[in-house]
C-alpha cells in the first residue's frame, strides 16, 4: 500500500558517551519511535528539555544515523539518504547566518550551491524575503538584524529551496515574547502560502496548540500520544500526558457500572458506565465543578482554603478531606477562605483514563 507524507518507523537511537558505553540519562536515546505525518500537515513534538526532541528531528534530517528503523518519504525509504540530498529543509535555534554574507546572499547560498542560474537565484530570493516580510533588507548583514530578523532571514533560507519537509527545532525560544508571536503568525503565513510538512520541535505547549493541526507528546525518548490539540486536552488517553498538559483534580480509583469509588469519595456517573470493573484516574475538570446552595443536594461538601492569585486567577481552591480541588471562581461568587460549600459534578466534563492504558502503574492525586 502507497503512504504518502512522512513515516518514521520503529526508530531507535542511543548515543555513545567519549568515555564509552551508552548514555542512560533522559534525552539522549529514542525508543522505537513512529510517527505518520500527512502531507501539508503542521506536526509538532512537544516535550520537556532533554525527552529526545532534538534527538529525533536530526534523525529524520539525516545528521544522526538511527540503530534501528526506518524513515520513508512519500514511500521511498531515505533513511540511508545523505542529508543534503533528502530535499528536508530545517531551521535551527540559533539562526546560523554566514556573517560575512548579507541578507539576500545568506538566502541564496543553497541556490548557488545547486548551481541555479544567477537570474532565477535572485527572483527566488526576492519572493521568499516579501514572504517573511524582509523586503528592502538585501543588503544587510547579520550584525545590523534583530533576533527576529535573523530567524526571518534563517526561515528565508530554507524555504527558498521548496523543501517538501521544513523541520524546526524550537526556532522561536531565544526570542522575546512579543517577537514569538510575530513569528508564528508569519509561520502560519508561510504554511498555507507553502502547503509543505512541518515538523516543528518545542517545550512550549502554547506554541504548540496554536500553530499545529497534531501534536505527538514526547517524554524519555518515547512517544506518548499523538493527535489534534483539542482531543489531547479534552480526552487524553494517558495520564502521564494529561498531567503534563496541566490537568487538575486527578483521582485515582475504580470505576463499576457508572460509579467511580476512590478513597476520598464516591461518585455516581451513569455516562461513564463500564460493564467491567475497571482501576484508573478520573480527571474533575474545573468546568465540571459547580458551587451549589446547601438546598441544592450537592454532591460533594468541601471548604475554601484559598483564592487563587495569578496566573490562576480564575479558580478557587476546595478541601474536601485532604484533597485540594480547584474549582472555578465567577465574578458573583462571594467567597472567603473557611467558607463551606457544596459542589456539583457535571459528568459531561469528566474523563476516565484506564490504569491499563497508561505507563504509570498508580499514582494519587
Amino acid at each position: 500500500m502507497y503512504l504518502s507524507g512522512l513515516q518514521v518507523r520503529e526508530l531507535k537511537k542511543q548515543i555513545k558517551p567519549k568515555g564509552g558505553g551508552i548514555m542512560k540519562a533522559t534525552g539522549f536515546f529514542l525508543n522505537s519511535i513512529h510517527l505518520s505525518i500527512e502531507n501539508g500537515e503542521f506536526f509538532s513534538i512537544l516535550g520537556p528539555s532533554g525527552c529526545g526532541k532534538t534527538t529525533l528531528l536530526k534523525v529524520i534530517a539525516g545528521i544522526l544515523e538511527p540503530d534501528q528503523g526506518s524513515i520513508y518519504w512519500n514511500d521511498n525509504d531515505v533513511t540511508a539518504i545523505p542529508p543534503e540530498t533528502r530535499g528536508f529543509g530545517m531551521v535551527f535555534q540559533e539562526p546560523l547566518l554566514f556573517p560575512h554574507l548579507n541578507v539576500q546572499e545568506n538566502v541564496m547560498f543553497g541556490l548557488k550551491m545547486k548551481k541555479v542560474r544567477k537570474g532565477l537565484r535572485f527572483r527566488k530570493a526576492q519572493d521568499v524575503l516579501k514572504a517573511v516580510g524582509l523586503e528592502g533588507f538585501e543588503t544587510r548583514y547579520p550584525s545590523g538584524l534583530s533576533g527576529g530578523q535573523q530567524q526571518r532571514v534563517a526561515l528565508a533560507r530554507a524555504i527558498v529551496m521548496e523543501p517538501a519537509v521544513l523541520l524546526m527545532d524550537e526556532p522561536f525560544s531565544a526570542l522575546d515574547r512579543e517577537t514569538r508571536n510575530e513569528m508564528r503568525q508569519l509561520l502560519k503565513h508561510i504554511h498555507r502560502t507553502y502547503n509543505m510538512i512541518i515538523l516543528f520541535v518545542t517545550h512550549d505547549q502554547e506554541e504548540a496548540f496554536q500553530l499545529s493541526d497534531r501534536i505527538a507528546i514526547m517524554e524519555n525518548g518515547r512517544v506518548l500520544e499523538e493527535g489534534a490539540p483539542k482531543d489531547l486536552i479534552k480526552r487524553p488517553q494517558h495520564i502521564e500526558v494529561a498531567r503534563f498538559l496541566g490537568a487538575k483534580n486527578i483521582l485515582y480509583g475504580q470505576m463499576e457500572k457508572g460509579t467511580f469509588t476512590s478513597e476520598y469519595l464516591s461518585l455516581s456517573l451513569p455516562t461513564l458506565y463500564t460493564e467491567h470493573n475497571e482501576r484508573g484516574w478520573l480527571i474533575l475538570k474545573p468546568e465540571a465543578i459547580r458551587i451549589v446552595h446547601s438546598n441544592q443536594n450537592p454532591t460533594i461538601h468541601g471548604e475554601v482554603v484559598r483564592q487563587s492569585l495569578p496566573p490562576d486567577y480564575h479558580y478557587i481552591q476546595i478541601k474536601i478531606g485532604s484533597l485540594i480541588f480547584y474549582v472555578f471562581h465567577t465574578p458573583d461568587l462571594e467567597l472567603v477562605e473557611g467558607d463551606r460549600v457544596g459542589l456539583d459534578v457535571d459528568a459531561k466534563h469528566l474523563h476516565f483514563i484506564k490504569e491499563m492504558d497508561s505507563i504509570e502503574s498508580k499514582s494519587a492525586f
